[in-house]
C-alpha cells in the first residue's frame, strides 16, 4: 500500500465535496480510502460526489463507497475503538486524536497496518502508532479480495433406501421321485436281454438269431425299449401280457428242440 498525503499540491488546493474547505485541511477520510483502493485523494472526492457520497457538504457517507468504488465493501464504522476488532481487521482505518488532547475536537483518520505501524495521510508516511495517543473509534472499508468466505453450511448426506437383497438362484434339484435322470431307459420297461445258457456269451443282448416273440426272423426291440438320449425318458408304456406268455411259451418250444 502507498502511502498519500492529503497536503499533496497535486490535490491540497481542491474543494472538498461540496463545500469550501480544501482536501489539504479536512481531506484524512477521502486519503485513506484513496490508499486503499489503489487511486489518489482527487479521484475520490470526484467519485463520492458523483454518487452523492457527501453530507454536509463535506462529510463522508461510508455506506456510498461501494457506489464509488465496486472493488470496495464498506462493513462497519463504529465510534468507540476496539483493539481486537482492529487487528482483526488490518488494514483498518482508525480515528484518533489529532491533537492528543482529550479537552480539544481535533478528529484524525489514519490506516493501522499492523506492527503497531500506521499510514498517516496528514504526513504522508508510516509512523508508530503511538504518534496519536488517544483512540477514538474504527471503519472497516475491504477489498473484496480480502474478505473472507463464509463457509459453506454442510449438506445432509440423503438416507441410503435400505434394498432387500434378491435371493440367489441355485441350481435345479435331482429329481427324488425315483427316476434317474441318467439312465437310457425307464426302469418300467422289461429287460429284453437274453443269453443262452450253453453259448458262453457273455455279452448282454439279443440273439439276433432268436424272436423270443415268436417266429424264427431276427427281430429287433419294440419300439417301447429303443434306448432314447439321455434326459428324454419315453413315456411309460405296458407291454400286454397275451404277448409275454407268447413269448415264454415260443422260448420253452426252441429249448425243448435242442
Amino acid at each position: 500500500m502507498t502511502p498519500l498525503g492529503q497536503r499533496d499540491s497535486r490535490w491540497g488546493n481542491i474543494a472538498l465535496g461540496f463545500s469550501n474547505t480544501k482536501i489539504k485541511d479536512f481531506g484524512c477520510v477521502i486519503t485513506c480510502i484513496a490508499m486503499l483502493a489503489g487511486t489518489t485523494p482527487d479521484v475520490v472526492n470526484r467519485e463520492l460526489k458523483r454518487v452523492g457520497g457527501f453530507a454536509n457538504g463535506n462529510l463522508v457517507v461510508w455506506s456510498k463507497i461501494p457506489a464509488a468504488f465496486p472493488q470496495l465493501t464498506f462493513i462497519t464504522r463504529s465510534k468507540v475503538y476496539n483493539n481486537d476488532v482492529v487487528k482483526a481487521n488490518l488494514p483498518c482505518l482508525v480515528e484518533v486524536d489529532f491533537d492528543n488532547s482529550p479537552n480539544s475536537f481535533g478528529n484524525h483518520w489514519v490506516i493501522y497496518i499492523g506492527n503497531q505501524r500506521l499510514l498517516d495521510p496528514w504526513t504522508g508516511q508510516e509512523r508508530s502508532t503511538s504518534s496519536y495517543k488517544i483512540t477514538k473509534g474504527y471503519a472497516i472499508v475491504k477489498k473484496k479480495e480480502l474478505i473472507e468466505p463464509e463457509p459453506a453450511e454442510p449438506q445432509e448426506t440423503p438416507p441410503i433406501p435400505e434394498t432387500t437383497p434378491e435371493p440367489i438362484p441355485t441350481p435345479e434339484e435331482v429329481p427324488t421321485d425315483g427316476t434317474d435322470t441318467e439312465s437310457v431307459v425307464s426302469r418300467d420297461f422289461v429287460d429284453t436281454t437274453w443269453v443262452p445258457a450253453d453259448s458262453g456269451d457273455t455279452t448282454r443282448g439279443m440273439d439276433s438269431s432268436v424272436n423270443p416273440f415268436g417266429g424264427d426272423t431276427p427281430t429287433t426291440q419294440p419300439e417301447a425299449y429303443q434306448e432314447v438320449p439321455i434326459g428324454q425318458l419315453p413315456p411309460k408304456s405296458i407291454v400286454p401280457l397275451e404277448t409275454i406268455w407268447r413269448a415264454i411259451i415260443n422260448l420253452f418250444r426252441r429249448l425243448l428242440r435242442r
